[in-house]
């Protein structure tokens, strides 16, 4: 027995309260009368967070005449966390009183705050209580919690999607981490049934390693899951990546960006991300800050590269830890959890306003009880609507040490409106993997870039009140789809069903401009139609080939004549623009058609509305120029000498009279592809016509082989444009296997932003550095 009470006291005294717990256990039933037996127990079960669980030891040990001087502080914790709060200051104060405010090393510190904090806590405690706020706080139940630290939920806008992080003994791996005695973190999703209620949790296997994989953050529309995973070796240091969703399966995480690599991680730990996805807030305890763990900010800048990041400020960031959970759609509330600012009681949920004018955060405030209590509360985010909040906490009847909870509010209070639809091919109905761009056409402003899911169409994007937005859908091998929504109502929460169907780039198709805009009875453009117009550039300038017509379409109030020749004059405006910013003249024509192709009824103003617009009609989509890069004048050939260090190559284009077995090594073949920007998944349709004079001359030459490289532009991180031309080289390879070229005659190289033909963050421009070459490297 003297063995064994040494091996537990040595346990005990490094800390490692698991193993000292389990000895204890064994010694309690062997001595059953020595009081600091149940004392020691109750101290590992503390520390251990079963804090609850601990309070039966520590009333054996005072029953048992125990008079240690920490057993003061142990009971009126647990009476803090059991928001007995005046019995919790009387054992305080005797503990102050018995210690003459010294604190033992025998707990560990990081959960010692002075007392003096801990009664200011009771006191706080007590006041919040007294103000109970009037909503209900619901356990998410055993379908979604385990006994085991559930925490981080993330739902979708549309709220039918619910990730979350857990620490299951089922974890990938099975392995424990040995710094905290916990299983690794693993990442869990659920989807609601048709009757709205939560399906059984799912391992994101396709994401999760034998190390901790931690979801921290998720996209509006819940296609894009931010996580964080922890390096081999560096089980507390990792990386914050992104995965996004194609059709029903999470793709394989890429590193966000440099800057959020080898960074130190806490367990639980969340970001907070704006909805255009350009701003972070992390939390991190580097030298420069206030106290322990400060919440930082960092922002893309117009390049996509990531700055510096900047410390919130003394007003959000205090002399203990912060932590941030939520940011509200409109980016201007933040929500964090803290323990140092006006807590009841280890972590509490705080808000703070951003203030346009002053530029800087507001006095954060307590979210107030039953969202707070006296233990540790952390992860909260609202639903789009905001009748729902989530967020994870310990509390009594929790299963496990941290459960998920849900706040639920009976009426919806954000003044946002959720716009939801699917996105579809016009003729076939299938479904069509299309990017969202929403801009403010007031300012101009970005709000935000989304996706349709590729196997069902479906998108959501969740928009704040007051703004006229311009909404896009581009798709590979379509004409783009514009809407306007003007949200200027002060309602509270609202939905819009707006299903989307594309036109593919065929002779005849039309769309109509949605955001093109007109003061009554003029035809100059007015500010709000930039975006639209500049969308309308880049299209043309994509598709050199397309010739279209621009035309003016009016209501039938006031005189024919009048009307054709206002509609005229607006299509001409268009068109006029688009000639300034580099479009052939030759490719365009204006026309006016006043009312005489009505679209609605003109007998009431909805209908009226819709007639009076702009259309863009495709007149010929056949390329006439063989090279599809002309307009911007590149020689290929000349761009890829220094690159293979071969003698000068050739150009050779598919239909040439072979003169020898292939051509030779190091020949440049004629044919070049371009994507469109930040795509790589489908090919336009004439980029599929040039891959497909690479499959016929291949087929030509049976024996030649040749190398894919395929490059991307410099807008971004370097690691994601590597990856993102590793992805198109592959789109291709495997768009040629398919056409029966065998998969040993092709090799791909990605070569990411390097031997870019220009430098330019320009979009448009970068057109000639996402592109595909095909070069010969042998027979």
């Amino acid at each position: 027995m003297k063995k064994l009470e040494q091996e537990a006291t040595s346990y005990y005294q490094t800390e490692q309260f698991q193993k000292a717990l389990v000895l204890y256990e064994r010694l309690d039933s062997l001595k059953p009368g020595d009081a600091e037996i149940p004392y020691r127990i109750g101290v590992c079960k503390f520390n251990l967070q079963h804090r609850r669980e601990s309070l039966p030891y520590f009333q054996r040990a005072q029953n048992q005449g125990y008079s240690f001087l920490d057993l003061n502080y142990y009971l009126g914790r647990i009476s803090h966390l059991n928001h007995q709060f005046d019995e919790a200051i009387n054992y305080y104060k005797s503990y102050q009183i018995s210690l003459s405010d010294t604190l033992t090393a025998k707990t560990k510190v990081k959960d010692r705050l002075p007392v003096e904090e801990y009664i200011e806590m009771c006191q706080i405690g007590k006041e919040l209580v007294k103000d109970t706020l009037t909503l209900e706080v619901k356990n998410m139940g055993p379908g979604i919690n385990s006994s085991y630290p559930d925490i981080v939920p993330l739902t979708s806008a549309d709220g039918s999607t619910l990730v979350f992080t857990s620490r299951r003994a089922s974890t990938t791996g099975g392995k424990i981490d040995i710094q905290d005695n916990h299983y690794y973190e693993d990442i869990y999703i659920s989807y609601k049934d048709s009757l709205g209620k939560w399906r059984t949790p799912v391992d994101l296997v396709s994401l999760n390693t034998e190390l901790h994989d931690a979801c921290i953050g998720i996209s509006p529309d819940g296609h894009k899951l931010f996580l964080y995973r922890s390096h081999i070796g560096k089980v507390r240091s990792g990386s914050i990546m992104v995965s996004t969703l194609e059709g029903n399966h999470w793709s394989e995480p890429i590193l966000l960006d440099e800057s959020f690599n080898n960074i130190n991680w806490e367990p639980g730990a969340t970001i907070a991300i704006a909805a255009d996805e350009k701003t972070i807030f992390f939390s991190s305890d580097r030298l420069g800050g206030f106290g322990g763990s400060d919440i930082y900010g960092v922002r893309m800048d117009a390049s996509g590269k990531w700055g510096q990041p900047y410390n919130l400020g003394r007003k959000i960031n205090s002399e203990f830890d912060e932590k941030p959970t939520y940011l509200s759609i409109d980016n201007k509330t933040l929500f964090f959890s803290s323990n140092g600012h006006k807590s009841m009681g280890g972590f509490d949920i705080l808000t703070s306003v951003y203030d346009d004018v002053n530029k800087e955060w507001s006095t954060p405030e307590n979210a107030g009880y039953p969202i707070n209590t006296a233990d540790d509360e952390d992860n909260f985010i609202w639903s789009a609507d905001g009748t729902k909040g989530y967020f994870s906490s310990s509390r009594p009847d929790s299963y496990g040490e941290s459960d998920i909870y849900v706040i639920n509010r009976p009426h919806p209070t954000s003044n946002l409106a959720l716009v939801k639809g699917t996105v579809l091919d016009e003729e076939t109905g299938k479904p069509v993997s299309a990017t969202i761009s929403v801009v403010n056409n007031n300012n101009q402003e970005k709000i935000g870039f989304y996706n349709s899911n590729s196997l069902t169409g479906q998108y959501t994007l969740a928009l704040p009140h007051g703004t006229n937005y311009g909404i896009t859908v581009e798709a590979n091998g379509y004409m783009f789809h514009s809407e306007n929504i003007n949200i200027d109502t002060k309602n509270p929460f609202f939905e819009i069903t707006k299903n989307i169907k594309l036109e593919s780039l065929k002779a005849g198709n039309s769309i109509v401009l949605n955001n093109m805009f007109f003061d009554f009875n003029k035809s100059e453009l007015k500010k709000e139609s930039k975006s639209e117009l500049e969308r309308l550039v880049t299209f043309l300038k994509e598709h050199p080939e397309l010739k279209i017509e621009l035309s003016g379409h009016t209501d039938n109030v006031g005189k024919a004549k009048y009307n054709k020749k206002l509609s005229e004059k607006r299509a001409t405006a268009v068109l006029k623009y688009l000639a300034e910013k580099g479009i052939g003249k030759r490719r365009m024509v204006a026309k006016g058609y006043g009312s005489t192709m009505p679209i609605s009824t003109n007998e009431n103003e909805r209908g009226r509305q819709l007639n009076r617009r702009t259309e863009m009609k495709i007149l010929d989509n056949d390329m006439v120029v063989l090279n599809r890069y002309q307009d911007i004048q590149i020689n290929y050939a000349i761009q890829n000498q220094a690159h293979l260090n071969n003698p000068p190559v050739k150009e050779v284009q598919s239909g040439d009279v072979p003169t020898k077995s292939s051509p030779a090594v190091g020949s440049v073949l004629k044919p070049k592809v371009h994507f469109t920007y930040n795509s790589y998944q489908a090919l336009t349709e004439y980029s599929t016509q040039k891959v497909m004079e690479v499959v016929k001359m291949m087929k030509e030459y049976p024996k030649m082989k040749i190398k894919i490289c395929a490059y991307a532009d410099p807008i971004g991180s370097s690691t994601y444009n590597q990856q993102l031309s590793e992805k198109r080289a592959q789109t291709i390879m495997n768009f040629m296997i398919k056409e029966g070229i065998e998969k040993d005659r092709l090799t791909i190289e990605s070569l990411g932003e390097q031997k870019g033909v220009i430098q330019s963050n320009d979009k448009k421009e970068n057109l000639v550095n996402r592109r595909v070459e095909f070069i010969v490297i042998g027979e």
